[in-house]
């Protein structure tokens, strides 16, 4: 399984997923506030007002759910696990792939229409995207190295069996 070239494309991508999925991919900076979209949403940072009342820590508080962006940001690890352990079933893998792919391009889409929509209701001077938030166009790129190592193993095994 793990020998495969394709499967190590497909455990890179599990790894970027994960980051994707745990770290904050947006940062919006506004006169009054500071915000970063993450998997819990958008959320405010109080670190100024938790050092004027004495507080040593960040809190950070969610103003706004983006559940579409978790939704996709958690299914596109799950079905890369999947498709990972779908090695002797290769069309399959090929149709998660693609579809795990077209996820991605999804997760593009809420991403850009969050960043858009929190933008103007926040009023935000300043929006920083983030490192995490290009790691799905990486993905998507080895996902394709991986579709394409997945159908050179197909044909492989369909010649061999010709062979037979």
């Amino acid at each position: 399984m793990i020998q495969r070239i394709q499967s190590i494309y497909l455990l890179v991508v599990l790894i970027l997923s994960m980051v994707t999925l745990l770290s904050p991919v947006l940062e919006l900076a506004s006169a009054d506030a500071y915000y970063e979209l993450s998997v819990r949403g958008l959320e405010r940072s109080t670190a100024a007002s938790a050092l004027i009342a004495g507080g040593e820590e960040e809190q950070a508080v969610v103003v706004e759910h983006a559940w579409m962006l978790t939704l996709i940001s958690a299914i596109i690890p799950l079905i890369t696990l999947i498709s990972i352990w779908l090695y002797k079933h290769r069309q399959l893998q090929i149709r998660l792939t693609v579809f795990n792919s077209l996820l991605m391009l999804g997760y593009y889409g809420m991403y850009a229409f969050y960043l858009y929509y929190f933008k103007e209701k926040y009023a935000a001077d300043a929006v920083h995207p983030l490192l995490p938030a290009v790691f799905p166009l990486v993905c998507i790129v080895l996902n394709v190295l991986a579709i394409r190592g997945i159908a050179k193993d197909d044909a492989l095994v369909k010649s061999y069996e010709r062979l037979r």
